[in-house]
């Protein structure tokens, strides 16, 4: 009965990746329809939903943005009321990470600098607000939750090309990462890595030399 499971495929033009955005859109709406729809069925659905705008946003065209910042918007409202704000923190980030793209797509493809300063500065917002929820938590300096932050706003200020600004943050999330994983720990290294290559452009050999030292 059971023999030829493993043989099985998906239907021609299904992937994994839409099989699980159908399954966490089905558990949303499933959620929402609730016969009692309360506090608990809302934060619910708000996971599920900043869940399924993760999967969606890194692989989706900049420009087919609208679905995953619905998601996100939708979550954040829902969390913010809720006062969750460890998840809050979460979709605040996520949100700000969606924006960036955007905002790169709109100056170097559309070569909107108004559409992109816009998209750069609701970045900026989200990624600050989820700094500052997070400093209020110990429990993010010990999670990383906070050096997340910090190394997604000094990422973005990078990309902004104000090097100055991201040396100072993205240093923040260094020491944060290495107390918490140690020199090995790979986020510690993405983040030394983004800093050496910071130096390099910045003609700071010495800086650059010191950091891998």
């Amino acid at each position: 009965r059971f023999k030829n499971l493993h043989n099985h495929k998906p239907a021609e033009g299904v992937t994994s990746k839409s099989l699980l955005e159908r399954g966490l859109r089905a558990q949303i709406e499933k959620t929402l329809n609730s016969a009692s729809i309360d506090g608990d069925h809302e934060r619910w659905a708000a996971i599920l939903r900043f869940q399924l705008a993760w999967d969606v946003w890194p692989i989706a065209p900049a420009d087919k943005m609208k679905e995953p910042e619905d998601n996100f918007k939708d979550a954040i409202r829902v969390q913010r009321e809720g006062g969750h704000l460890t998840e809050l923190a979460e979709s605040l980030n996520g949100l700000g990470e969606l924006y960036k793209k955007s905002a790169v797509h709109a100056r170097d493809v559309e070569k909107n600098s108004a559409t992109a300063t816009e998209n750069f500065n609701l970045s900026r917002s989200c990624h600050e607000e989820a700094i500052q929820i997070r400093r209020q938590s110990p429990y993010t300096l010990v999670n990383g939750g906070l050096a997340q932050s910090l190394n997604s706003l000094g990422a973005l200020c990078n990309v902004e090309n104000d090097k100055h600004m991201a040396d100072v943050i993205l240093t923040q999330a260094l020491e944060l990462y290495s107390a918490v994983g140690g020199p090995f720990f790979p986020k510690t290294l993405t983040v030394m890595n983004a800093l050496a290559n910071i130096y390099r452009e910045s003609g700071k050999r010495a800086n650059a030399l010191a950091l891998i030292a």
